[in-house]
């Protein structure tokens, strides 16, 4: 078994955010954080589409580096942004899920491991009470190397409103992303 990338640091194929976008791209407005930059894979996607982006990251050049899983990341953007959405570290993933929920006004978007569903100590009571949308996605290298995780991934998002709105689930295959350029 390959050692996991310090972080976690996996970055998100273009073509991952251009199919979140594909789903909730008119209802995301106003600022949006990506909480865990990386690269800047996300947050290049969203600019050059015209979103209004700020950017952090623990390690790599961003708007801010705080630390996504403390809550001094949180506080500085309360009220601020209306969507976060990131590719957060899945190790990390629970406490930064729960933090995105609360500060952001309008949505969250997370690519995450389907194992996430998984009702867990550490995120069983948030997913009860916030069943996300899915959007789940063939098994993918992160590492570029062709290898890939034991888990597939999806994007898991909330769009707020009275409650949360659920629109609907989806799969994409591995057909339709080499239809998209992507292998």
């Amino acid at each position: 078994m390959k050692p996991r990338r310090k972080n976690d640091f996996y970055e998100t194929p273009p073509v991952f955010m251009n199919i979140l976008l594909e789903d909730i791209g008119n209802y995301v407005k106003g600022k949006i954080l990506e909480c865990c930059n990386g690269d800047g894979a996300i947050s290049n996607v969203l600019k050059k589409k015209g979103y209004d982006v700020v950017t952090n990251d623990i390690e790599r050049d961003a708007d801010t580096d705080y630390d996504a899983t403390q809550d001094a990341l949180w506080r500085w953007y309360s009220g601020n942004v209306s969507w976060v959405i990131s590719n957060p570290p899945f190790k990390s993933a629970p406490t930064i899920v729960k933090k995105a929920y609360h500060t952001a006004q309008h949505g969250v978007a997370m690519l995450l491991r389907l194992s996430f569903l998984e009702p867990c100590q550490n995120r069983g009571d948030f997913l009860s009470h916030h069943p996300p949308n899915l959007i789940v996605l063939p098994r993918h290298s992160f590492t570029g190397d062709g290898g890939v995780d034991s888990v597939t991934c999806a994007w898991f998002y909330w769009i707020k409103s009275q409650d949360d709105l659920l629109i609907a689930n989806r799969f994409i295959t591995k057909d339709q992303l080499k239809n998209k350029g992507i292998n």
